[in-house]
């Protein structure tokens, strides 16, 4: 085998090995934060301020928060009224963020400004005829 081909061959399967060890070891991170944290739900009240939030900051848009010590995970959530629509962009440590029990409203209140999000929901969605 000529020398040129081989090294071709061993650092395609080198990119290859590379990749899915990386995809492994992101499945596992992530599994581990749903483990350790809580997911908000409808029937969840929530009141305080946000301590930190993880480097898996989004997930897919999923928030994995700290508020008032306690471990929350809070789904993709976006309001396209806003010039930023995800909560978690707008979202830092330090912000108050609000939700009764038996609602899906949560209310963000990040630099003097109170943001409305719909927990796991796009709202105010714009199509390509609203543009």
């Amino acid at each position: 085998m000529d020398r040129k081909l081989f090294f071709k061959r061993f650092f395609s399967l080198f990119a290859v090995i590379a990749f899915i060890s990386f995809i492994v070891m992101d499945y596992r991170s992530i599994n581990r934060l749903h483990k350790e944290y809580d997911a908000l739900k409808r029937n969840d009240s929530l009141h305080g301020i946000v301590d930190a939030i993880n480097n898996y900051r989004s997930n897919k848009g999923t928030n994995f928060i700290i508020i008032n010590g306690k471990k929350i995970i809070i789904k993709a959530s976006s309001n396209e009224n806003y010039q930023i629509s995800n909560i978690n962009r707008i979202m830092v440590p330090g912000d108050s963020i609000s939700k009764d029990s038996f609602s899906d409203s949560i209310f963000l209140f990040h630099d003097k400004v109170k943001y409305r999000f719909i927990l796991g929901e796009v709202i105010n969605k714009k199509t390509v005829l609203d543009y």
